[in-house]
């Protein structure tokens, strides 16, 4: 066996691996499956001048249940979550400062679980946040 194939495959699959890990780590919005909360979301400014307002919407035509909106900031290793419960399909809520003392700002991450579902990421900036 020559030098060349020793490795190849196994390289190659290490070096695939370790680069879906990568992005799915640093860039978890770059993939959707249909196990994952089927869910888009959206910012606005807050009406009260505090922070922003994030909207969530049910994409699907089923009911999903104990729906919870997470927000995470790495930097400063925080988190607010708040619990939705019940999100009809095709149905939206917002959440602002009010509602969980967050006011989602640049580099942070937004998830959603649902029962049943895989979270769904979505980071600020996808968002529009600047």
């Amino acid at each position: 066996m020559s030098n060349d194939s020793e490795g190849g495959f196994g390289g190659w699959l290490v070096i695939g691996v370790i680069s879906v890990a990568a992005l799915v780590y640093f860039k978890p919005q770059c993939f959707r499956t249909p196990a994952q909360v089927p869910v888009s979301a959206s910012v606005r400014a807050s009406l009260v001048g505090m922070g922003n307002v994030v909207q969530i919407r049910n994409t699907s035509g089923k009911t999903l249940f104990d729906v919870v909106v997470t927000a995470r900031n790495s930097g400063s290793n925080q988190t607010a979550s708040y619990t939705v419960g019940t999100l009809d399909s095709y149905d939206s809520v917002e959440i602002g400062w009010l509602e969980w003392n967050w006011t989602v700002v640049r580099n942070e991450t937004i998830s959603v679980s649902a029962d049943g579902f895989l979270p769904t990421v979505f980071s600020s900036e996808q968002l529009g946040v600047k």
